[in-house]
């Protein structure tokens, strides 16, 4: 199901992180890319510093949470993200592994500030993992703890469920710790 406007801008809520390099690096230069590409930044959260979730065995990850105004279908937004992640050389990897660069589409709404829902091969919005993740919910609770990020909950809901899990997400607060 697709149900989204394309006259005039939209709200697209975008998980960024990365684990290896310079990571705080990749964070700003993904956030000049997609200005350029793709909108205007309008908000961003604090940077969380989070451990892996899926797969341990790999280094740390840096986290935020933007809040971009674009004119950009679902789509379009997706294709101009994957093209920045492989302008800023993010290796292709087995999935929950480590990255130079991620940035995922958590939530979209139209201009009336209505969630925009869609469904296809290659996107699905709301991001259908979002409500499970604290680190994208962290973050996400700064810019819109409101947002109705599945059928029957808000961020900030989703985050008071997902805050009793051991999950390990805290601000980060040190550049020298960004590599």
């Amino acid at each position: 199901m697709n149900l989204w406007s394309s006259s005039g801008s939209m709200l697209a809520y975008l998980g960024l992180g990365s684990n290896l390099g310079h990571r705080v690096e990749a964070l700003l230069r993904a956030m000049i890319l997609l200005e350029e590409n793709a909108g205007s930044i309008r908000r961003i959260s604090r940077i969380y510093e989070t451990a892996p979730l899926y797969v341990e065995e790999q280094p740390s990850f840096l986290n935020i949470v933007l809040e971009l105004e674009t004119s950009l279908a679902p789509k379009e937004l997706l294709h101009a993200a994957k093209r920045i992640e492989s302008q800023l050389g993010r290796k292709t990897r087995a999935r929950f592994h480590e990255r130079e660069i991620d940035i995922d589409m958590v939530a979209m709404t139209d201009s009336s500030g209505n969630i925009i829902t869609y469904h296809d091969e290659e996107l699905t919005l709301p991001h259908p993992l979002a409500s499970e993740r604290r680190f994208v919910l962290e973050p996400l609770a700064e810019l819109a703890p409101h947002l109705q990020i599945t059928d029957c909950m808000t961020v900030a809901k989703a985050l008071e469920q997902v805050a009793v899990q051991s999950q390990d997400v805290r601000i980060f607060s040190s550049v020298e710790k960004a590599t």
